[in-house]
């Protein structure tokens, strides 16, 4: 099989692995928006992540 998988996403994987072991998970408007928020900076640090490996391997987007 062909992996086009980006070089940088297993690497985004180990950085960016969490664990969640609750059996209830408040569902409040607080705890949305922060979530909202933490997603959104994941996505950003996820984004950097690759640029700094696409600029590594020379591709720069």
């Amino acid at each position: 099989t062909v992996n086009n998988e980006n070089p940088a996403v297993p690497m985004m994987r180990e950085i960016l692995t969490l664990n969640h072991h609750y059996s209830c998970i408040p569902q409040t408007p607080l705890f949305y928006l922060c979530r909202q928020h933490i997603r959104s900076l994941a996505d950003e640090i996820k984004l950097k992540l690759a640029n700094q490996q696409n600029q590594f391997n020379g591709l720069i987007f």
